[in-house]
């Protein structure tokens, strides 16, 4: 929803109501904001935030093909600038698994 991307911060606001993040009071927009911060190691990891959520469904044989949402041109070059790459390493995974394991997101 953005927050990975860094496209949002704790202070976001979404004025359109066909927003569904539209309703979210301030705290939850600041907790969706913090817990994409956890994952913040990814760009060390791989560069970006953006190539590390990409990449973690290519991660799994299940997954063939990743459709990435783009606006523009500019948006397109870096989405697919930044995502082709080897697939996250077990290290990384680990990581990824131990932060969302904290967040509650379980199953996995």
């Amino acid at each position: 929803g953005g927050f990975l991307t860094g496209k949002f911060t704790a202070e976001a606001t979404f004025p359109d109501p066909r927003d569904r993040r539209h309703k979210w009071s301030q705290e939850q927009i600041r907790e969706a904001y913090e817990a994409a911060e956890r994952f913040r190691f990814l760009e060390e990891e791989v560069g970006s935030m953006l190539a590390g959520a990409a990449r973690y469904p290519l991660t799994f044989p299940e997954t063939s093909t990743l459709i990435l949402g783009t606006k523009s041109a500019t948006q397109a070059q870096a989405n697919f600038g930044q995502v082709p790459g080897e697939v996250l390493g077990e290290r990384v995974l680990e990581k990824i698994h131990a932060v969302q394991a904290s967040l509650g997101l379980g199953g996995l």
